[in-house]
């Protein structure tokens, strides 16, 4: 064989290993039903709990949208482009994001209503207009220290949310004492959760940036005169405006034709004319599921606001109704509370009246009808896997009417993320939930109104094995079974056949093509001079 029909079928089989090369990486389906194609991915399987799978660089269009039997999402670091996002999962209410996202666009979450969860990677620098809009799960939100930037309507609509937190800090923002959003140094108000109904703007603050109580529930602010510019707002339905005669505040309300109540002539609570004349003097202990009810003899058609400790706190953290003016403290605010004494003020329109209010930590000796007689009967210091898809439960010997609620490492943990049923009381953590806790010990405390008891249990990393609640052996499996919402699995066959919805030619393809074209054009023009030679000695 000449030397140039060897380098063409040379040439012809670098090509066909090209291909088959190029046909196995470029389109590859999990076991678990997630398909990616070249870094895409293309599909899901339909389960409550996804966990999208390591390489995966982007998100087919739409992928996501109105999969409403979504609960939880984990995005791995290689990710760099959501797409159109998650719009419409109204069943999410867990969410954790991989480093390799730096910002949220437009409706990235859009309408997922049930949201309550999102922990966001410390690479994160943008959150755009209407990223969470309608996202009326979220009740605070964590801003990371690296974000730098947050639209005003980033979270339009989110009408329970309540507040910004810093955790691990700001070098753009800061958080007011009402938990609203400022600049760094304070000096302009940035963001005012649309979950609050009254705010007190503190001293500090010199401007109201344009869109911070767009679409705002606030009816009730308080402006001080430290502030000299309030840029437009959108839809802000606000009812009333405190503040000085003459200034900002009030050239606002009389440009937008909202009440002004005068500070600066007295008004607003600067007598002290009414009594507390029932509930003074108040204890409240921890951890007993009580709220506290405290009544002032001020006109209730006068009442302006609830101070604690000097600050106006926020209207979902109590009721209000006349006789003459009866005020009940929401038990998750009074365990938001420090423990010790604490100032309790009723405000009206012409006076206040004040009164102590004391806190003590749960199992304080000296605070009877809080004791620990209580225990946990089932479920103490089994595990819990992650992917699992399973739930976990606990019981203790406590009765469910006095059930006041659960903690979790020392938190408060919200009744949309677990329920309790009885037998005396049997406590079930729902999966979004789980998923969220990191991997390691927790502790859990049931709090009846007559005690509490306490337990550990452990989250495992998926694909481990540990005893669960009920003492089985559980393990994550991610090459065989489908895990369901309900932990329960089905037999699933690993199905290799590439995905034809998205019709696209890889590049590579042509490389190989073109590799064998010229490997058949080297072996043929060899046996064209091979045969014009055979001939020309039998013609000579």
């Amino acid at each position: 064989m000449k030397r140039g029909t060897k380098i063409g079928w040379l040439l012809i089989a670098v090509s066909i290993m090209l291909s088959v090369w190029v046909i196995i990486s470029t389109s590859t389906t999990a076991d678990d039903g997630y398909t990616v194609e070249n870094g895409v991915l293309t599909a899901i399987p339909s389960t409550g709990s996804i966990t999208i799978p390591d390489g995966v660089t982007s998100i087919k269009e739409n992928l996501f949208k109105d999969h409403t039997e979504i609960t939880s999402i984990s995005i791995p670091d290689s990710v760099t482009d959501l797409g159109s996002g998650f719009q419409g999962c109204t069943g999410l209410q867990t969410v954790t994001i991989g480093t390799g996202i730096t910002s949220l666009g437009a409706n990235t979450f859009y309408n997922c209503t049930t949201l309550s969860t999102v922990n966001f990677p410390s690479t994160l620098t943008t959150i755009g207009a209407d990223a969470f809009k309608g996202c009326k799960g979220l009740k605070t939100i964590d801003i990371p220290a690296s974000c730098t930037s947050v639209d005003p309507n980033a979270f339009s609509g989110c009408s329970n949310l309540l507040g910004f937190s810093l955790s691990g800090g700001s070098a753009t923002y800061s958080v007011s004492s009402d938990n609203c959003l400022y600049s760094l140094n304070g000096s302009t108000l940035v963001n005012v959760p649309d979950g609050k109904t009254t705010i007190t703007i503190p001293d500090t603050c010199t401007e109201i940036a344009a869109g911070a109580f767009n679409e705002s529930n606030v009816s009730s602010v308080t402006i001080p005169p430290s502030v000299g510019a309030i840029g437009a707002q959108e839809n802000w339905a606000v009812a009333e405006i405190w503040g000085d005669m003459g200034s900002k505040a009030y050239e606002y309300a009389m440009a937008n034709d909202i009440e002004f109540r005068d500070l600066s002539g007295g008004g607003g609570g600067s007598t002290d004319v009414y009594e507390i004349i029932q509930g003074a003097d108040q204890t409240y202990t921890k951890g007993s599921g009580a709220t506290v009810t405290i009544t002032g003899d001020g006109d209730f058609a006068n009442f302006s606001s609830v101070q604690v400790d000097g600050t106006a706190i926020d209207a979902a953290n109590y009721s209000v109704v006349e006789g003459s003016t009866v005020v009940t403290l929401s038990n998750a605010y009074l365990e938001s509370l420090g423990n010790g004494s604490h100032t309790f003020t009723i405000v009206w329109n012409d006076g206040t009246a004040s009164t102590t209010l004391t806190i003590k930590a749960a199992n304080d000796p000296s605070t009877p009808g809080n004791s620990t007689g209580y225990t946990i009967t089932s479920g103490a210091g089994g595990t819990w896997t992650k992917g699992s898809g399973g739930t976990y439960s606990i019981t203790g010997s406590g009765p469910l009417s006095e059930f006041a609620g659960i903690k979790v490492d020392g938190t408060t943990v919200g009744a949309s993320n677990y329920s309790a049923t009885t037998s005396p009381t049997i406590i079930t953590l729902s999966n979004a939930y789980l998923e969220s806790l990191s991997v390691g010990t927790h502790s859990i405390t049931v709090v009846w109104t007559g005690g509490t008891a306490t337990a550990n249990f452990t989250v495992a990393a998926a694909g481990t094995t540990g005893k669960d609640s009920t003492g089985s052996t559980s393990k994550t499996t991610t090459t065989t079974t489908t895990k369901t919402s309900t932990g329960t699995g089905t037999s699933h066959t690993k199905d290799s056949t590439p995905k034809t919805a998205d019709i696209s030619i890889d590049p590579r393809y042509f490389l190989a093509l073109g590799v064998m074209l010229a490997g058949i054009a080297i072996v043929i023009n060899g046996r064209e001079k091979q045969i014009n030679y055979v001939n020309k000695k039998r013609n000579e």
